[in-house]
């Protein structure tokens, strides 16, 4: 390798913040389990195929410097895991405040990011450790930054667009094995291979625009794919009814629903091609400064709205409001909470630690 200073910034892509910030809130309100949401968990993959273009811009931008490795999985750490491991020490004071059980046995695979394949935690995503069933996605996501440095590095030209196609492809297969092996519907959800389509299409999006791909094709597939992936995604709700996607446990079980992912991957990557191309009112809208706000806080209001929907009910048990679980003002309180916790965090805890993040590269 040389000793190729890496890039500064990236040229920044108009617009996703603003689809970070859309994703966050589709998952807040599945969360809030009203009626209307029960697709709200799409948003997580929205996260995923917008970490795999971006994740893969950085690496191949880092790709011939001499610590290529260290400086990505040195920002990496420093961007996620102070986060994480603050709230996973809140959840388990928290749980053991209160008398919850947290299956001490379980801890240290949460503390290296694989409660995704601990059976007594991935066979229901409410096992384990209170408070933190969501945090599947970053074990996946940290998995993903595991293993993908590696692949750009040694891989290259034709071969890396092989092999992302090839993930593409694989995915639904290895969600049917996994549904057909270990009879688990969460395990066609919760691991690295049942969400490497979704990863793999955002990298391919990073692959394209590195190779000089004109905005007018960005424009043209992403139009494409994501009516393709709209259109796979009706057909599939209207086949299994709406109700149905509001639990992981039933709808993963029916085979034909392992194209869902599939689909949803191929309506993202089209959405964020479209953002990638720069151009249009749907881009300026998405740049409105609130929902941008949004988005760059979005990893703690996602990390944080678990535990900020228990503090509302906790809040509005001992108002006596005289609400009911789950209803619209445990979800306005929880929105509420969530933000001005994500706020503070941001602000006081991350941002603090992204100057440092920053300084690495140098």
């Amino acid at each position: 390798m040389t000793g190729v200073t890496p890039s500064r910034s990236l040229s920044r892509i108009a617009g996703l913040d603003g689809l970070r910030a859309i994703a966050v809130i589709a998952v807040i309100l599945f969360h809030s389990h009203l009626p209307g949401t029960e697709l709200g968990w799409a948003g997580v993959e929205l996260f995923f195929v917008i970490s795999g273009f971006l994740i893969t811009r950085i690496l191949l931008d880092l790709r011939e410097h001499a610590r290529y490795l260290q400086i990505f999985y040195a920002r990496r750490a420093l961007r996620i895991l102070p986060l994480y491991y603050f709230v996973l020490i809140i959840s388990v004071a928290m749980a053991l405040s209160l008398g919850r059980s947290i299956g001490s046995l379980q801890v240290p695979f949460y503390l290296i990011y694989v409660q995704n394949y601990v059976p007594q935690i991935s066979s229901s995503m409410s096992q384990g450790i209170p408070l933190t069933s969501h945090t599947w996605t970053l074990a996946v996501e940290e998995q993903f930054y595991w293993l993908w440095p590696l692949v750009i590095l040694v891989v290259r030209g034709a071969s890396l667009r092989y092999v992302l196609v090839g993930c593409i492809i694989a995915a639904p297969l290895a969600r049917l094995a996994l549904l057909l092996w270990t009879g688990n519907p969460f395990a066609t959800v919760a691991s690295l291979p049942a969400q490497v389509d979704a990863l793999a299409a955002g990298a391919i999006l990073a692959v394209a625009e590195r190779a000089g791909t004109p905005a007018t094709i960005f424009r043209r597939w992403g139009a494409l794919a994501a009516i393709a992936g709209a259109i796979i995604i009706v057909v599939l709700v209207l086949s299994g009814g709406l109700s149905m996607f509001a639990h992981t446990e039933e709808w993963a079980r029916r085979p034909l629903n392992v194209l869902l992912l599939s689909a949803f991957a191929t309506l993202f990557v089209g959405v964020v091609a479209l953002a990638a191309s720069g151009r249009g009112r749907v881009i300026r809208a998405l740049e409105w400064r609130p929902l941008a706000h949004v988005g760059r806080i979005s990893y703690g209001i996602y990390i944080y709205n678990p535990l900020a929907l228990f503090v509302a009910s906790l809040l509005l048990t001992l108002s006596d409001s005289g609400y009911v679980e789950g209803d619209v003002t445990q979800t306005a309180v929880g929105a509420v909470v969530t933000y001005v916790i994500a706020f503070l965090s941001w602000r006081y805890l991350e941002t603090p630690i992204l100057r440092l993040r920053e300084s690495i590269a140098r």
